[in-house]
């Protein structure tokens, strides 16, 4: 399995941007990393959108 050191680490992918996807997605921002996030409900793009 690969592995790599978590100090490395400076881009975030959140799969849904729902309740717990977006609240990861915000936490990750906060901490200073670069987050993308993958909508699969068109629902959900107003809230990470704004």
């Amino acid at each position: 399995m690969l592995t790599r050191d978590p100090k490395t680490v400076k881009n975030i992918l959140c799969i849904g941007a729902g309740p717990i996807g977006g609240g990861w997605a915000a936490y990750f921002l906060s901490k200073g990393y670069k987050v993308m996030t993958y909508v699969h409900d068109p629902a959900e793009v107003d809230a990470v959108t704004k």
